[in-house]
């Protein structure tokens, strides 16, 4: 089977996608991938995972580099944003509005001479370029919903591009083979705004593949209670600052790891100070950032609900990581992690600002129970690998 993948970010910074392909990949497909370099620590990983893949790779620029490629595509965002108040039916303004990668992206497609089987899209700005190049050569199209896009925290004017995000999804998504979604609450909220036919409206879960999580042996035994947090970027609006706060005044019984990509405004404002008891990482490779999950005790999925709708209805990569790896999980009380803490109350807890001091204090006093029970909680969450989710994933591969 030949598959046209086409996202706005790329492998390193989207892990569906990524386990996607590798899946694709592990099957013999054949497999054209259109991305983005995006000048960032994700580019060097991802040289490595595409030189480790046999794949055709076409790779453009999110940078200014080349200059005329990138002037053309602002101007055609700019000039779109201008007129979309006039035309908010056109989907083509309404696509180079939202996002400036979708013109760079309909720009590489009309340069492939031989379609696929099926056009798999991920991230919001590469739904109208697969629809596009769907209609164009008569081929079925997959989306992906790893957010509920509408939802997230946007720059100004906020009620525009909200508007430019819902008409996408509206015009664009019932035209799919399959959509699918990467939550439940994010799915329920989808169905919500976009009915769309659930034969063909798919849940696959953030999980990972087991092979991912062969447990360390610990060659030390900390005499603090080793937490960790990561994401691909640590600075504001993620939760950390109250966290920190509260962390200050346990700092002789709790480690806090930070794995990702450091604002260093953040560092100087929120880090530096606390260093006795505060470890940052740069990013890691996701197969080696799981590996190393089992040394720790504590998995923080901390979320700033507060932030914007999606991060009250997704489950992130880090929570699943988490479960994963038998870590016990200090999860926000968003409403998504809330449902999922309580499908799997042996695993963990939820808490809120209130309540924080009172689960640091009981993971204090039960650790020793948290510890033991690690390798039993990592056998039943393993249950729920990535493995579980291929047959969902296939069938959407099929018409």
């Amino acid at each position: 089977m030949k598959f046209l993948f086409i996202t706005t970010n790329n492998l390193s910074t989207n892990p569906r996608l990524r386990k996607e392909i590798y899946h694709a990949a592990s099957r013999n497909d054949s497999i054209h991938l259109v991305a983005f370099k995006l000048d960032n620590w994700s580019d060097r990983f991802d040289r490595e995972i595409v030189s480790n893949l046999k794949m055709e790779s076409t790779c453009l620029s999110a940078t200014r580099h080349p200059y005329p490629s990138w002037f053309r595509a602002t101007l055609v965002n700019l000039v779109c944003k201008i007129l979309w108040p006039f035309f908010k039916k056109n989907i083509k303004i309404t696509a180079f509005a939202h996002h400036k990668r979708s013109y760079q992206l309909i720009q590489a497609l009309k340069r492939i001479r031989h379609p696929a089987d099926r056009v798999i899209s991920h991230n919001l700005g590469a739904l109208y370029p697969a629809w596009w190049f769907a209609r164009k050569h008569g081929l079925p199209f997959n989306f992906d919903v790893e957010d509920y896009y509408p939802g997230e925290k946007m720059n100004n004017p906020q009620s525009a591009e909200k508007a430019r995000r819902l008409y996408l999804m509206r015009e664009l998504m019932p035209d799919a083979s399959h959509v699918t979604y990467a939550a439940p609450l994010i799915g329920q909220k989808v169905q919500e705004e976009i009915p769309l036919h659930r034969e063909r409206f798919i849940l696959i879960n953030n999980t990972f593949p087991e092979a991912e999580f062969i447990r360390e042996n610990r060659t030390e035994t900390h005499s603090k209670i080793q937490l960790i947090w990561f994401s691909q970027k640590i600075g504001y609006h993620r939760g950390l600052e109250p966290l920190i706060r509260a962390l200050s005044h346990w700092s002789e019984k709790f480690s806090l790891t930070l794995a990702g990509w450091m604002d260093p405004v953040f560092y100087r404002e929120h880090i530096a100070e606390h260093e006795a008891f505060i470890t940052c990482l740069d990013p890691l490779p996701q197969q080696e950032l799981h590996r190393r999950l089992s040394n720790y005790d504590v998995g923080l999925a901390v979320e700033n609900a507060a932030s914007d709708l999606n991060r009250d209805l997704c489950l992130t990569n880090k929570i699943w990581a988490y479960y994963l790896s038998g870590l016990y999980i200090l999860a926000s009380d968003t409403s998504a992690q809330l449902e999922f803490m309580t499908q799997r109350k042996d695993h963990g807890m939820t808490f809120n600002p209130e309540t924080l001091d009172g689960s640091l204090l009981f993971i204090q006093q039960e650790i020793e129970t948290i510890r033991v029970r690690s390798k039993e909680r990592q056998r039943r969450a393993l249950k729920e690998s990535y493995e579980a989710e291929i047959p969902r994933l296939e069938a959407t591969w099929r018409n």
